[in-house]
């Protein structure tokens, strides 16, 4: 077991440990070359293609380290379910008729429901334009997944290679959500 302890100082010594990510909930399957990633607060865990790694609370992405990175996945888990007034859900890869900037359009989109996480999600691929960075028909996909009255969850990426892109689609099946471990610290 990995520990982190912080050890108080002086004579009196208090120990705070806790496991580590991975170790707190049930192990995941990752098949292939498929990987076990999980976000720094421990409410995520997902089986991703090769060298992803946590790059924010919430993201994973993939470069060449030199770069911004041209492959990511995010994942942001709502506790609170309640969508707001005037917010759509499920959301969509474009932005629709009520944006006013950084709006986004998509072409080629494949809609489905599945189940992920174990509750209903709305899933969208397709190519997007637009958005805050000028995107051009970039492979993308957005999943909305319904877990309430407990949480929601959306999960987004982006990649331009439409394979990889279908690949992190495929891991959507592998995708456990852990709405309580950020308070269990």
């Amino acid at each position: 077991m990995r520990l982190r302890c912080l050890f108080a100082p002086l004579a009196l010594a208090i120990v705070a440990c806790n496991k580590a990510p991975g170790e707190r909930h049930a192990a995941l399957n990752c098949q292939g070359s498929s990987v076990a990633s999980w976000l720094p607060d421990s409410t995520v865990a997902v089986c991703l293609p090769a060298r992803f790694v946590a790059r924010s609370p919430r993201r994973f992405a993939r470069s060449r380290g030199d770069t911004v990175p041209q492959h990511w996945i995010s994942v942001s888990l709502k506790q609170d379910s309640v969508v707001p007034e005037g917010k759509r859900w499920p959301l969509t890869l474009s932005s629709g008729n009520q944006c006013i900037a950084d709006c986004t359009t998509a072409e080629s989109v494949i809609t489905s429901h599945d189940t992920v996480a174990g509750v209903r999600a709305y899933i969208e691929r397709g190519l997007i334009s637009g958005g805050i960075s000028g995107e051009r028909r970039i492979p993308a996909l957005i999943a909305s997944l319904d877990g309430r009255p407990a949480w929601t969850a959306v999960v987004q990426a982006r990649t331009p290679d439409p394979f990889l892109r279908d690949s992190l689609f495929d891991a959507l099946r592998t995708l456990r959500i852990y709405p309580r471990a950020a308070r269990d610290r």
